[in-house]
């Protein structure tokens, strides 16, 4: 196998990675997404019904008593949200998707026409892709850090 073919096919194994990769956290950020909305309304509902509840009169005391065990749920359903960040984290899918997606074209065009590769333009590419999953741990590593403080009570600096 010529050099060339070689470099073709780590070029074109790296294309498969990439691709699986941007598959996985497309879908990953597409859920968590679907995840935050999910809360961000329940939060919000939760809240409109616990006005409704306190405006009703004619409850007397069981609205009252209504109101506090529906801001124990909401007070839950926002601690839920804050400790997984799921807008955060969605958001971080997608934009690695997207980093993944930019470097995946230029591979391909790259490949387009190009029956000669060189060795350091591989080289390039698969440095960019290691930044990319860097980037992608020290994200991961930062949000958790950020979940945990939230959860401990501390602010962030």
């Amino acid at each position: 196998m010529s050099s060339n073919d070689e470099l073709n096919l780590k070029l074109k194994e790296l294309l498969e990675i990439i691709k699986i990769e941007m598959l996985s956290s497309s879908n990953a950020g597409n859920e968590l997404r679907d995840k935050a909305r999910k809360t961000k309304v329940s939060s919000i509902a939760i809240s409109a019904l616990i006005t409704i509840v306190l405006g009703l009169t004619f409850l007397k005391e069981y609205g009252k008593w209504a109101a506090i065990i529906l801001s124990g749920i909401l007070t839950a359903i926002n601690s839920w949200d804050a400790y997984t960040s799921y807008d955060k984290r969605s958001q971080q899918e997608l934009n690695i998707t997207s980093l993944l997606k930019n470097l995946y074209q230029d591979i391909h065009l790259y490949l387009t026409g190009n029956n000669s590769p060189e060795d350091s333009v591989y080289k390039d590419f698969k440095k960019r892709y290691d930044e990319i999953q860097e980037q992608y741990t020290d994200d991961r590593k930062s949000l958790e850090n950020e979940s945990s403080n939230n959860s401990d009570g501390k602010e962030n600096q």
